[in-house]
């Protein structure tokens, strides 16, 4: 794995654990490196985070000081990137009831040195099965495997 993938990882979840938290937003590892978490092999390109939607514009401000960029941002989500890394990290924004509802049932865990949250497994199916039902053309080969593993 290339240094700047690494380097981008390690501090994508540094600024989770240690800026963000602090910071009073609270954020979710989900997509990806949380079906790793359940023990379960799968590739990403990407970091998905969730965050409570009106921390959208702090959390924005809070990467940008830490040397990312914005690339998109939308009603839901928001991409961020770093000048020279391979992955991008998405910013899914969720209402307070949806994120208190998660958050009482995450778990924690270590990635990269780092404890995080992550959603319940019921909870991450059900995001995987939503993001299916939106766009089953383009998330059939990514969530469907996750969901059946």
């Amino acid at each position: 794995m290339p240094a700047e993938h690494d380097n981008t990882l390690q501090d994508v979840f540094r600024v989770v654990a240690d800026v963000l938290a602090p910071a009073g937003t609270d954020c979710l590892l989900i997509g990806g490196f949380a079906v790793n978490h359940y023990g379960f092999s799968r590739s990403t390109l990407d970091i998905d985070l969730m965050i409570l939607d009106d921390r959208r514009d702090d959390v924005r401000e809070i990467m940008k000081r830490e040397g990312f960029t914005n690339v998109t941002v939308h009603e839901n989500v928001m991409f961020l990137h770093r000048a020279g890394a391979l992955l991008r990290v998405d910013v899914l924004q969720v209402d307070a009831d949806t994120m208190g509802q998660l958050l009482s049932r995450a778990e924690q865990g270590v990635v990269g040195g780092k404890t995080v949250r992550f959603p319940a497994l019921r909870d991450l199916i059900a995001m995987k099965l939503f993001a299916l039902a939106q766009n089953p053309e383009r998330r059939m080969a990514k969530d469907l495997p996750d969901i059946a593993q």
